[in-house]
């Protein structure tokens, strides 16, 4: 990605755990939860969460414990989010089209 944009930050949430801001950011990045769940995550599946998208505070809460209920990669660009492998769509959100 940093090809794509040079002063993209690439947070790599495996490693050091989202923090709760970082979490409330991404729960408030898109209109839809779901679009943002990993739908191989056994919570996500367990929880019904495609079905029925969870609260915004029961996400954070479960960001909090288990960052990988998230898809990846998540790409966040001030207060909007997108879940994207596809360079050209990723470069447009960076570029603000």
């Amino acid at each position: 990605m940093r090809s794509l944009v040079p002063d993209v930050v690439d947070r790599d949430y495996s490693k050091t755990p989202l923090t709760r801001a970082e979490a409330e950011r991404i729960a408030s990045s898109t209109k839809d939860l779901r679009d943002l769940l990993n739908t191989r995550h056994k919570q996500v599946k367990a929880s019904g969460w495609l079905e029925n998208a969870p609260a915004t505070s029961t996400l954070v809460e479960a960001l909090l414990e288990d960052a990988n209920v998230l898809r990846r990669p998540l790409v966040l660009r001030g207060s909007r989010g997108l879940v994207s492998r596809d360079e050209a769509e990723i470069r447009s959100f960076l570029e603000g089209a």
